[in-house]
């Protein structure tokens, strides 16, 4: 999927500070996956990577997504990306929580905390710097965007020419986060997900006749199948995604969406 347009994010971001649950389901469904990928950057373990996720949705669902109301329309630059580097700057905190504060890398240990931040998001990551900006925002209040352009200014002028080759053969890994069908795929494959045998078994019998079904599900079942068989979510890590009490609930639930999906194939096929 593409960039989406401006006019459109901002409808939809207007409803989810509106508090629309159905909002929040739409967003999921369309961007849960640059969520996940930008997760899997942070996050090179399978589990750990679900749980960034999950951090990720919690964190832009607070408060009706009041950090995402944050996005400015008129700053260079897709939401997509912006969205990336506030999803990735999420990650960083869940690991922080999960297994102390990162580390530094070693030669920016002797810089500010800010300038160590920037040397992650506009050196590693390759943001911007309005996107630097959106990033470190709820990080550190009042932070300007003359603040941000004399770290990067103390920044640059601190690297020697090997860190800042080392610095963008590292920058990779974050361009890989396309939000395209291709990465969709990488990411399933490095994440090891594997897809329900049941779920297999459907797909072989029309995949044209499959994806109309699923089409025609409500946004939350499709973001629940998704979530499952395409991401390789765990049980435990889609519960409170979708307002689940419990995994079995989880599971109970797909089991149904499974179960209506096959009663209404066996009606075409």
């Amino acid at each position: 999927m593409g960039a989406v347009p401006s006019a459109d994010v901002a409808a939809l971001l207007a409803q989810l500070r509106a508090g629309s649950e159905g909002a929040w389901e739409e967003f999921l469904e369309r961007f849960a996956p640059l969520l996940l990928h930008a997760a899997s950057f942070v996050e090179r373990d399978r589990d750990a990577a679900a749980d960034a996720f999950v951090f990720i949705c919690e964190r832009l669902h607070h408060r009706r997504s009041s950090r995402l109301a944050t996005y400015d329309r008129a700053r260079p630059g897709s939401f997509d990306t912006w969205l990336r580097a506030v999803a990735v700057n999420l990650a960083r905190d869940s690991r922080r929580q999960r297994v102390g504060r990162l580390r530094p890398l070693a030669f920016a240990r002797r810089m500010s905390p800010l300038e160590q931040r920037v040397v992650q998001l506009r050196h590693e990551a390759g943001c911007t710097l309005e996107q630097t900006l959106a990033a470190l925002a709820p990080e550190f209040p009042g932070l300007s965007a003359g603040q941000v352009a004399e770290a990067d200014a103390c920044v640059s002028a601190q690297l020697s020419s090997r860190q800042r080759w080392w610095l963008v053969s590292r920058r990779a890994r974050f361009e890989e986060l396309d939000h395209t069908e291709e990465a969709e795929e990488r990411l399933a494959a490095a994440l090891g997900a594997m897809r329900d045998p049941e779920w297999a078994v459907i797909a072989r019998e029309g995949r044209a006749k499959l994806a109309a079904a699923i089409a025609a599900l409500p946004p939350d079942d499709r973001l629940l199948l998704k979530l499952h068989f395409e991401k390789g979510l765990t049980l435990a890590a889609m519960a409170p995604i979708v307002g689940a009490t419990n995994p079995q609930a989880v599971h109970r639930r797909v089991q149904g969406l499974v179960a209506h999906l096959r009663a209404d194939l066996a009606h075409v096929l």
